[in-house]
């Protein structure tokens, strides 16, 4: 295609306006009292609004913060605000310094929670039956339809929250990054679990192909994923636990993707530990904290399709 027909394209498109997918997302029904505080906040006027953090307040134990549906939820919805925005949610949010506080303090029990269980080895299980096991034997064609529906959240999300780190890498682990970011992102010819051929996949199984469309059923172990790239992702600090979580990906990725783990594992991870050999803990820890929300989401599907219930919220 000429350079002409791909303006000619781009600008029918954009006359078009925005497709469906490409929307913000609707904002969901609340789960406890913080997200209730939360939604009320943003359906305001923000230049208008004094945020009281008492209201924004979580309170439980650390170890619940990876996974609590009220708490994630609120974070999801708060990462949510740089990327594509929220439904009827003013742009302005995204820095407002009453928001901003509480944020970091969302992320300071994130990050505990996660240094007390990802860090503990005590708390690893027996090795038992995986998830990608039951979904080659036994899974039904609804559990099947459940799984794409808990991964549409991060899937459709694309490359966006690992983009952050580009800018904060150098040499040969910025290289890496940008390499395997170009080929995930939307317009990636070679992803193999892009955007473009997720949503195509949720349409053949019948299912919504809409943006953040199955928001409300996603419990907190599946925002869990997305939440903590989001938070690795916002900060210089956590580019190392970003570049570790990315190849604890590749690594275990349920289709073959040699190059890319080959990239992520080899360049991006192994180039960041040769150049700056003080982030290899840091870069452990994201590999452990992408292993500890893969084994807990599976901690919270199997038994439940074991019982033969469903493992979204109803």
């Amino acid at each position: 295609m000429s350079i002409d027909a791909m303006r000619t394209m781009v600008g029918r498109q954009n006359a078009a306006g925005p497709l469906p997918h490409d929307l913000p997302a609707g904002l969901p029904r609340p789960r406890g009292p913080l997200t209730a505080a939360l939604l009320d906040y943003l359906r305001r006027d923000p230049a208008s609004t004094r945020v009281n953090p008492v209201r924004l307040t979580w309170s439980g134990a650390t170890a619940a913060a990876a996974t609590d549906h009220d708490l994630q939820l609120a974070l999801w919805l708060a990462y949510e605000l740089p990327y594509r925005g929220l439904a009827g949610v003013d742009d302005a949010w995204e820095w407002h310094p009453g928001l901003i506080e509480v944020i970091e303090e969302w992320e300071d029990l994130l990050l505990d929670a996660l240094v007390s269980v990802a860090c503990d080895t005590s708390m690893a299980g027996e090795p038992g039956t995986s998830l990608s096991q039951v979904l080659m034997r036994d899974a039904s064609v609804d559990q099947f339809r459940e799984l794409l529906i808990h991964r549409s959240i991060s899937y459709l999300n694309g490359a966006d929250p690992h983009t952050w780190s580009i800018p904060r890498l150098s040499g040969s682990a910025d290289a890496a990054m940008a390499t395997g970011q170009a080929d995930e992102g939307c317009s990636g010819a070679s992803g193999a679990m892009s955007p473009q051929l997720f949503r195509s996949l949720l349409g053949e199984w019948g299912l919504d192909t809409r943006y953040g469309r199955y928001l409300d059923c996603l419990p907190g172990i599946t925002l869990l994923t997305s939440n903590m790239i989001s938070m690795f992702g916002r900060h210089r600090r956590f580019r190392a636990a970003l570049s570790g979580q990315l190849a604890m990906f590749e690594m275990t990725f349920a289709l073959p993707r040699g190059a890319h783990a080959q990239i992520a594992t080899h360049d991006l991870a192994g180039g960041l530990a040769v150049a700056e050999p003080r982030q290899r803990d840091n870069i452990l820890f994201g590999v452990r904290c992408a292993a500890y929300a893969e084994e807990q989401f599976a901690a919270w599907v199997l038994p439940r399709w074991a019982a033969g219930q469903s493992s979204l919220l109803q």
